[in-house]
Formats: C-alpha cells, sequence, structure tokens
C-alpha cells in the first residue's frame, strides 16, 4: 500500500482507540487498513486514516501495535490505554528505549509539505523528521521486556507503511529481533546449568 497520498492534516484530535475498533483478534490477517474516526465535537464529520499492524516479542512479553500516520495533533503513543509515560511509571531509560526509533522516522510527502513543517527537523539520517501516532496491546513479561516487545512492534508495524520507512529503521538497528529466551531446567541440576555442589568425600 502506498500512504503518502492519505496523510492528509486532519483537523481534529483522533485520541485513543479502542482495540475492538480493529478486530484484531478476530481476524489475525489483518496487517493494514483504513479506518473511519469520527470528530467528538462534530460527529457528522469524520476522516479515513491508514493503519498497519504488527506484533512484537521479547522474552514472555507479547506486543501488538497499531501504528498510524496524519494526525499531527496527536503524536500521542499509548499502551494498554494508558499513556506511555503512565504504563512505564515515569522511567526515563525505558520511556528512552522505546522512543529512540523516533529519530529514525523519515517525514511523508505531506509533512514535508505542510505549512507547519520547517526544514530544520531532520532525523539522524539526516532526511526530514516525521512522526506517528500508535496503539500497543502488551501482555506477559516485565516492564524492561514489555518495552522492548512495544519497540519492536513499533518498528515493524511501520517499516509496513513504506520502503523508506524500512530502510531508514533498518539502518538503527531496529528492525532485529532478540531471540534469546530462557534455558529451561534440567532435573537433577539447580537451575538450566547450575549444578549442585560436588564433594569427592
Amino acid at each position: 500500500m502506498k500512504y503518502d497520498n492519505i496523510f492528509t492534516e486532519i483537523g481534529l484530535e483522533i485520541g485513543p482507540i479502542s482495540q475492538d475498533k480493529f478486530d484484531i483478534n478476530q481476524q489475525k490477517s489483518k496487517k493494514q487498513g483504513w479506518l473511519s474516526l469520527v470528530d467528538e465535537e462534530n460527529k457528522s464529520d469524520s476522516i479515513k486514516v491508514a493503519f498497519t499492524t504488527a506484533n512484537g516479542r521479547h522474552k514472555r512479553s507479547v506486543a501488538r501495535a497499531l501504528v498510524y500516520r496524519g494526525n499531527r495533533f496527536n503524536q500521542q503513543i499509548m499502551v494498554n490505554d494508558l499513556p506511555l509515560n503512565d504504563y512505564f511509571q515515569n522511567n526515563s531509560m525505558l520511556i528512552d528505549s522505546i522512543e529512540t526509533f523516533k529519530d529514525f522516522i523519515p517525514a511523508t510527502a505531506v509533512e514535508r509539505r505542510s505549512r507547519d513543517y520547517h526544514p530544520t527537523q531532520v532525523n539522524l539520517t539526516g532526511n526530514p523528521k516525521g512522526y506517528i501516532s500508535g496503539q500497543v496491546w502488551v501482555q506477559g513479561g516485565g516492564l524492561s521486556s514489555q518495552a522492548k516487545a512495544v519497540r519492536l512492534a513499533l518498528v515493524k508495524a511501520l517499516t509496513k507503511m513504506g520502503e523508506e520507512e524500512k530502510i531508514s529503521l533498518r539502518k538503527g538497528g531496529f528492525v532485529t529481533t532478540d531471540a534469546r529466551r530462557k534455558e529451561r531446567k534440567k532435573y537433577g541440576l539447580k537451575k538450566a546449568r547450575k549444578a549442585p555442589q560436588f564433594s569427592k568425600r
């Protein structure tokens, strides 16, 4: 799908979107599509926004992300229906580890043409900086592994939006999945490899 032509200036506040609207659980194959969003103040007005979805895993944590672009009024990432800072308890280390990929998002054609856009706004690859909004649902594991799963899910969803996004995020090293898992405990041992103390006599 080519998205640049529909990233219009949306003159309304979208706010949080419930998971039920996208039917991600029921339709596992639904990776991208359109969503009609209604303005809360004027119910007759609605706008169609393109979105992509992706999964991200780290250790025991599994995250499902939904990413859409074009809403410059609400560039917020929500995790389990809470703002990112609230969900991760204002832990600056975890929040920074998630948001590092934002410096590698390229601007869309519409964002470059926007009257509010300034040419000095560039990302770490030297290209004009872009913006996203996202909804993430995550479960399992601890906050640290959830943070890595959330970032991976957001990045994977972004790479589906276009080749430019994929190349830029791959340069930053965000697309690679960490496949390491906890090794199972073995019988006769205390943990995966830790053995009881050995005594000759």
